[in-house]
């Protein structure tokens, strides 16, 4: 008789336990829905996606839970899309963009959007930079400025005024410290911008600069742009102004030092203007790895400029 009351205690403790959960997400859902509800005027959405598509890993996901590669790109970009449809940007900028089929294919799939890239550019196994720009939106310049298709621009019609949009994405220190080679990157950028024949005083820069604020290579962009992060346009505190986590020691917890920031939107004085807030989206990490007990997408947050 006592082990089966035991046994009733421990069962109504599971389903208290699971309403509980359940309750929990959908509260949450809820308000990370309601807080990034789209206003109307322009939603730019910056998302560095890590390895969309995954073909430099193939081994490495071959290896996670026997599911095959083919399921496990089609997950992730299952998980991309829930958060890009309760987004809803006009125009997205990604990064690491992995393989073009898998990008075509999700170019398909949400249909509203036009994907902007130059295939003859892209190497096989190497990540670059698209734009996807719902269709309302007229565009009407689009150029690859680096050799490597992670340097990219738009130009497009807002209201009266033509706005130049460029997706960035600079040399990560991986596999060491690649601070000058970021600066030369930013020096290159900052003369293509300022060519007479490039210069419009309507201007955004956003993507990874995978460097850190304040650094000295980034120094050119902090002293001409308006970092929209760190004016009254966002509301984040300074412990909330992270936007990567570098899972350093691989235990799959975050810890503070590991959280830095990397991702931004940059804007002319004339931009600043029309700018309403910007938000980095703190979603619920979601990766392919099983093993991994935050399962994140990315190792990025999606940043997001709202404009009026």
């Amino acid at each position: 008789m006592k082990q089966s009351i035991k046994q009733l205690v421990v069962y109504y403790a599971i389903i208290v336990t699971i309403t509980l959960l359940v309750v929990w997400i959908l509260t949450n859902t809820y308000r990370y829905i309601k807080s990034i509800k789209h206003q109307d005027g322009l939603r730019i959405c910056s998302w560095n996606v890590e390895w969309f598509g995954l073909p430099k890993n193939k081994n490495m996901f071959s290896e996670v839970d026997n599911m095959p590669l083919y399921d496990k790109t089609i997950e992730n970009m299952r998980d991309v899309n829930y958060h890009i449809q309760v987004i809803n940007p006009d125009i997205i900028s990604f990064q690491e963009v992995a393989d073009l089929t898998t990008i075509e294919v999700y170019k398909n799939t949400i249909q509203d959007y036009e994907l902007f890239y130059k295939p003859d550019m892209l190497r096989n196994g190497n990540q670059f930079n698209v734009f996807m720009v719902k269709k309302h939106i007229n565009v009407i310049k689009f150029d690859v400025i680096d050799e490597h298709h992670k340097v990219i621009r738009i130009d497009f019609s807002y209201n009266s005024d033509i706005i130049s949009l460029y997706n960035v994405h600079l040399k990560a220190d991986y596999e060491g410290n690649f601070a000058q080679v970021r600066e030369k990157q930013i020096q290159y950028l900052y003369t293509y911008i300022t060519d007479p024949d490039n210069y419009n005083v309507n201007s955004i820069l956003t993507g990874d600069f995978n460097a850190r604020p304040g650094s000295y290579e980034m120094k050119i962009i902090d002293d001409k742009f308006i970092n929209v992060l760190f004016t009254d346009k966002s509301d984040l505190n300074l412990e909330s102004k992270y936007s990567l986590w570098i899972d350093e020691n691989q235990d799959s917890l975050m810890t503070k030092e590991e959280l830095v920031l990397t991702d931004y939107f940059f804007v002319s004085d004339r931009v600043y203007d029309f700018v309403n807030k910007m938000y980095i989206n703190k979603i619920l990490y979601q990766k392919l790895f099983t093993v991994d007990v935050n399962n994140k997408i990315s190792d990025h947050y999606p940043i997001i400029l709202d404009m009026i």
